[in-house]
């Protein structure tokens, strides 16, 4: 069975209501963020990121998983919907080539867009895309002085 991306969003601000934590008007039936995943492949392979869990590793092909322009272009037409839309999960956002195209196109209906990233990735060539995207937002995660500090070491084992 196929469940479309609105009838589920639909069931979830539903139940969502339902629970009394909104109102049935236009403008609180839906939720004011939507958060997709636009990448859980990640550059780095820090201690402290449960992305090393042995659940997480098994999950099939999901350590390299890119969210795809395919799958995009499914939930492209209820963004306007969301007040905010929130490109992160798992991995980091700048290893998916498609990222900035992403944020241009939420920006383009109305979105606040906003990612998390590990800021390596970070360089000017990179910085300058995405200024033209309309990106409102980018938290920069800093764990650890140095790279040595967050590394999993070569014979550690999850």
């Amino acid at each position: 069975m196929t469940v479309s991306i609105m009838n589920l969003i639909r069931r979830i601000a539903g139940k969502f209501i339902q629970a009394g934590h909104g109102k049935a008007s236009s403008s609180l039936a839906w939720p004011r963020t939507l958060t997709l995943e636009s990448s859980f492949a990640c550059n780095l392979d820090c201690v402290m990121c449960p992305r090393a869990l042995s659940h997480f590793r098994s999950a099939a092909g999901r350590q390299s998983a890119i969210l795809l322009p395919e799958v995009f272009e499914r939930v492209l037409p209820s963004a306007h919907r969301f007040a905010h839309v929130h490109l992160t999960g798992w991995g980091e956002p700048l290893v998916n080539p498609h990222l900035a195209d992403y944020i241009r196109r939420l920006s383009e209906r109305g979105c606040e867009v906003s990612f998390s990233t590990n800021g390596t990735l970070l360089d000017e060539a990179m910085a300058a895309r995405l200024l033209d995207t309309g990106l409102n937002l980018i938290n920069v995660s800093c764990d650890a002085a140095t790279r040595g500090s967050t590394s999993r070491p070569a014979s550690s084992s999850t």
